[in-house]
């Protein structure tokens, strides 16, 4: 989806967190890769996180965690709003890894600005059932500046990306790997879809796509807003 990834690498260990009330710190392997974040348990092993580099806000995390050598980063809304924390007893570890995220950053921002990541995707994937995988789905996954189509051999649903709140990887699972969350707006309410991708870069070129789409749908609604004509009251 984009060329330009092996620019930015980045991999130690340390430890992550997500934002609860109480922290609870585990071990894994932080990878930056291009303008995404890898977190797994082991070096080559499905993630646990899978966060591409469009972040709300990156900061030292020691004045919310207590603990020295950490990093608190945020997601931007459309995908997901996740707070997470990263630490390493290795000083040196987290300056270079703070530096990677902030390259990230700044290869996803030129990515988007110059459309170098593909607008359309398409691949198999399936529902996802929580009871022993009864009940699942096969579906044809196609991603494009419509939105993202859903369709199985019954019916389809596509979901337009003025409706897409926000579509991210699942966060701290073993299922992150492959599992996309789509929160849309339905029947008048906000509701969370899951999805398996089948495999890693599957659900990497989803959320490429939808990231490079939405982008290019905000700048369209602002300009078309811009150009509305106003009318003066008389």
């Amino acid at each position: 989806m984009f060329q330009n990834q092996n620019k930015n690498a980045y991999i130690c260990y340390g430890k992550v967190a997500t934002a609860n009330p109480t922290l609870k710190w585990d071990d894994f392997w932080i990878q930056v890769r291009g303008f995404w974040l890898e977190i797994s348990k082991k070096v080559g092993q499905p993630c646990y996180f899978l966060i591409p580099l469009d972040l709300a806000s990156l900061s030292a995390g020691f004045l919310e965690t207590n603990v020295q050598n950490s990093i608190s980063l945020v997601t931007s809304p459309k995908t997901g709003s996740t707070k997470i924390f990263l630490q390493s007893t290795n000083r040196f570890d987290v300056i270079q890894l703070y530096h990677a995220i902030q390259t990230g950053q700044g290869l996803l921002k030129t990515a988007l600005q110059k459309s170098q990541i593909t607008k359309a995707v398409e691949f198999d994937c399936e529902t996802v059932s929580s009871f022993f995988n009864l009940g699942k789905t096969k579906l044809k996954l196609v991603g494009s500046q419509k939105g993202f189509e859903f369709t199985s051999n019954k019916n389809s649903s596509l979901y337009e990306m003025d409706k897409i709140h926000s579509l991210f990887a699942k966060v701290n699972d073993n299922s992150a790997d492959t599992r996309l969350c789509i929160n849309v707006e339905e029947n008048g309410s906000t509701v969370t879809k899951e999805f398996n991708c089948m495999n890693h870069q599957n659900l990497l070129n989803a959320i490429s796509c939808f990231l490079i789409n939405s982008y290019n749908w905000e700048i369209a609604a602002r300009q078309a807003s811009m150009n509305t004509p106003t009318v003066s009251d008389i």
